[in-house]
C-alpha cells in the first residue's frame, strides 16, 4: 500500500499486489487441488486485476473434473469491464467459454495485419470463409452473390444482387450460350448472334 499511515501498514488510496494462494487436500474420499495466482492495482476507486484459478477434483464414487480460469478485471468510474476465458473437462464432455465485447483473431504476415474473424456487438464477422458443405435454415442477404465460375466474356454465370433486385443466370457450351435475367430468356449462337428472346417489350 502507498504511504505511511500512523498504526497502520499504509494508506490504503493506492495499493498493487502479486500473491498466489495454493492448496491441496483429502477429505472424505475427495481430492481437490486448486492455485489461484492473483495480481492488483488500485489507485482510489480505480482497479485493475487479473486472476487465474486451476482446480482439479477426484473422488471415490469416480467423480472428476479439472478447470481453469482466466478473468481480466478494470473499473473505472463505476464502469466496470471484465473479460475472460474458461477451459473444462468433467470426465464425460470438455468446454470453452469465453467472455469478452470482442473477440478477433489477428493474422500478421509479411507486415501486413489482417483480422479473418471478429465477433463484436453480437456481430460475427468473417473477412474470407472457404465452405465444404453447409446447412443453412435462414439467409438475409444485403449486397450480390455472384458465382466463382466464368463464362467466356469473363462474367459470372449466376449473379443475384439484392439491393438492386436483378437476378442473371448464364449458361453457355459449344453450340452457343443463354441468358436469363428480370428481363427476360434469350438463346445466342456460337457466334454471338441472338436466335430467340422470350419476355422483351418492345
Amino acid at each position: 500500500m502507498e504511504g505511511d499511515s500512523t498504526g497502520l501498514a499504509g494508506a490504503t488510496g493506492g495499493l498493487v499486489g502479486v500473491w498466489t494462494e495454493q492448496s491441496a487436500r483429502i477429505e472424505d474420499g475427495i481430492a481437490i487441488g486448486r492455485q489461484v495466482d492473483t495480481v492488483q492495482a488500485q489507485v482510489g476507486q480505480t482497479n485493475a486485476s487479473v486472476q487465474q484459478v486451476s482446480e482439479v477434483m477426484a473422488d471415490i464414487n469416480g467423480r472428476v473434473s479439472a478447470q481453469t480460469t482466466l478473468k481480466v478485471e478494470t473499473n473505472q468510474g463505476g464502469r466496470k469491464v471484465v473479460s475472460g476465458i474458461a477451459i473444462g473437462s468433467n470426465g464425460e464432455e470438455g468446454e470453452i467459454l469465453l467472455m469478452a465485447q470482442r473477440l478477433a483473431i489477428i493474422d500478421s504476415l509479411n507486415g501486413q495485419t489482417i483480422l479473418p474473424f471478429v465477433v463484436e456487438g453480437g456481430q460475427v464477422f468473417i473477412n474470407q470463409a472457404v465452405i465444404n458443405q453447409a446447412f443453412i435454415q435462414n439467409i438475409v442477404a444485403g449486397m450480390t452473390i455472384r458465382s466463382q465460375a466464368l463464362n467466356s466474356q469473363g462474367l459470372p454465370l449466376l449473379e443475384i444482387n439484392f439491393a438492386a433486385g436483378t437476378f442473371t443466370l448464364r449458361g453457355q457450351d459449344a453450340a452457343g450460350s443463354t441468358l436469363l435475367n428480370n428481363g427476360g430468356l434469350y438463346v445466342y449462337d456460337v457466334n454471338g448472334v441472338e436466335r430467340v428472346a422470350v419476355g422483351r417489350l418492345t
